[in-house]
């Protein structure tokens, strides 16, 4: 287990350095926090270590193509997080990660008669995690058993919660491009997938943290407790694609599929943990390719109709006792409608420009939740989270070519509509409508060398993201405009 023994400020912190009183919280402390200042006690860090291999090897047989790709990922992670931004020190997590990940597939393409070519394959994928967090500070200002006439401080109690976790998968896939007549193929695929998800936890032990940098165990965590759970599901694609003409296709397809089932692995009771299923997801498109003039101007459509069933939907909930765990269920049916176009246009030699817009219409067909006396609420009229009923954006790219060097003239205008962070659409929550600008400018050199002059969210544009958290609610500012300079080498 990582000793984090000296590490937490907090604990060298008497009462009266906070100014807080026993049991307050901090929201009547909080009075400095604005859009340009949180006032933390330290700064967040996090210090990550990635390691990347990848083989990718292609063999000819015949008038086949065998590929072999081996993927292998390791990673490490410290970091602090200050949840609370505020002048008090009210909730600090400290936290190890450690990942490993190991992929194979084999594929062969290749064609058949009947003017058919066939791609398919094999895949394996496994993952393991150890994780490791200490929760620092809230149970003084919580008033939860610990306070100055018991000799206590802020950052005197802390939890520890750690576990492990494997997941499996193999799966078998195939797709298929029958070129039925000149201009009309059919597209058949389908994968079939079977995975395994592993966890090992406990509840976790509470530690007292000594001014001189020591800590002691208080009360042990709980027996550690072994889950498991595995899915079998596959997943169906048909399409057909038409060309109008060399410059025009139109298209219809259906799709189905699914996101894995599994445990939520920081739940602080390890007596709330469930296993989650899959949750399941249909979807119907048709569509538009084509270009224009000479290829200067492309034009793509796509409407589409995607069906949710099993919608996992996490609730994060209040213990009681100055914890709070994290419970996903297969809530809820969501049905999502919706509209994409892209156009591209080059304008002349020099100049380009874009423009994406969408459109959706996101609800609830049916979210039926029980309330604290185990009665049914209908909860269909919620508004989907994260969901922006329209979005825009628009772009200019310039370039001028100047000898050994180019310049690069860009702007980006992004607008999205006003949307909601929160499950339960609590006004906190709401994220209002807004409008970003970008725009830099750029020196090449050749293939290797760019220098650019940058300002981003130009107009200072602010929005807030709210999420509650048990008994406290955590938020962050968007960015402000800033500005900056920046030099990319490539080798």
């Amino acid at each position: 287990m990582p000793d984090f023994s000296g590490r937490c400020a907090a604990c060298r912190y008497s009462p009266e350095a906070s100014g807080a009183p026993f049991g307050s919280g901090c929201e009547e402390l909080d009075v400095d926090s604005a859009e340009d200042n949180s006032p933390q006690n330290a700064p967040n860090t996090s210090d990550v270590t990635n390691e990347f291999y990848n083989l990718t090897a292609n063999w000819t047989i015949g008038d086949w193509i065998l590929t072999s790709i081996t993927g292998y990922i390791e990673r490490t992670e410290d970091f602090r997080v200050e949840y609370d931004a505020a002048q008090v020190e009210f909730l600090t997590v400290l936290a190890e990660q450690e990942y490993e990940q190991f992929s194979q597939e084999l594929r062969i393409n290749g064609d058949l008669p009947q003017n058919i070519n066939l791609t398919a394959g094999l895949y394996y994928w496994n993952s393991e995690y150890d994780q490791f967090q200490e929760s620092f500070d809230m149970w003084y200002y919580l008033g939860i058993g610990f306070g100055p006439e018991g000799g206590l401080w802020p950052g005197a109690v802390s939890s520890q919660l750690d576990g492990t976790g494997e997941n499996e998968a193999y799966s078998a896939f195939a797709s298929m491009d029958w070129q039925l007549t000149e201009r009309l193929m059919l597209n058949l695929g389908g994968r079939i997938t079977q995975e395994e998800r592993k966890l090992a936890t406990g509840t976790p032990n509470f530690m007292l943290n000594l001014p001189d940098g020591r800590a002691m165990e208080i009360m042990p965590g709980g027996q550690v407790q072994n889950f498991k759970d595995d899915w079998t599901e596959f997943s169906p694609r048909i399409a057909l694609l038409y060309d109008i003409s060399d410059d025009m296709m139109v298209f219809g397809s259906f799709a189905s599929g699914f996101k894995s089932g599994g445990f939520f692995a920081r739940t602080q009771n390890v007596d709330d943990i469930n296993s989650y299923d899959p949750e399941y997801v249909d979807t119907y498109e048709i569509g538009l390719k084509s270009e224009w003039f000479d290829n200067r101007l492309r034009f793509n459509a796509t409407a589409f109709y995607s069906d949710y069933t099993d919608k996992q939907e996490e609730v994060i909930t209040n213990l009681g006792d100055g914890n709070v765990t994290t419970i996903v269920n297969n809530a809820a049916d969501v049905e999502i409608s919706g509209l994409e176009l892209e156009l591209t246009a080059q304008i002349s030699r020099s100049l380009s420009g874009f423009l994406n817009t969408g459109f959706i219409d996101a609800e609830f067909s049916d979210f039926t939740v029980s309330d604290s006396e185990g009665n049914p609420v209908d909860n269909s009229g919620l508004e989907l989270r994260n969901a922006p009923e329209s979005t825009l954006n628009v772009g200019l790219d310039y370039y001028l070519p100047m000898g050994a060097i180019e310049l690069g003239l860009h702007y980006n205008y992004r607008w999205r509509d006003e949307y909601h962070t929160i499950l339960n659409n609590d006004e906190r929550g709401l994220v209002d409508a807004g409008g970003f600008h970008s725009a830099s400018v750029d020196l090449n050199w050749g293939e290797h060398f760019t220098i650019s002059v940058y300002g981003r969210n130009i107009g200072d544009e602010r929005y807030a993201r709210v999420i509650p958290i048990g008994i406290s609610t955590f938020g962050q500012y968007s960015p402000p405009d800033h500005y900056g300079v920046e030099l990319n080498m490539s080798f």
